[in-house]
């Protein structure tokens, strides 16, 4: 079982770039707006991926951009790093990672 994790710098790639409309009064924040382009990115990967049965999993403790991630679940799996610890431990006991991880709540 072979892990592959890839970087993608470019937040300006025509295919991923995020082209959220403000729709409130409130402007967005930051981190929303970087929320916004991490989830862009993911459903990008999952789009290029459909059918190869190679997971994309966006790994994110922002437990409000996981749930806004729900809308493309189809194209990708969002989760807590904590999360994704405990699925590796799981699938090879052996590993011994979860005491690594930060843990930040629920």
């Amino acid at each position: 079982d072979k892990r592959l994790v890839i970087f993608f710098a470019d937040q300006h790639h025509a295919d991923t770039a995020n082209m959220t409309q403000q729709t409130t009064t409130t402007p967005l924040s930051t981190n929303d707006i970087n929320d916004a382009r991490l989830r862009s990115v993911a459903a990008f990967y999952g789009r290029q991926l459909k059918g190869t049965n190679i997971p994309v999993i966006h790994l994110t403790d922002d437990a409000d951009s996981r749930t806004k991630a729900q809308k493309d679940a189809k194209l990708y799996k969002a989760m807590s790093v904590r999360n994704y610890v405990v699925q590796l431990e799981k699938e090879n006991p052996s590993l011994s990672l979860l005491d690594l991880v930060a843990h930040y709540g629920a």
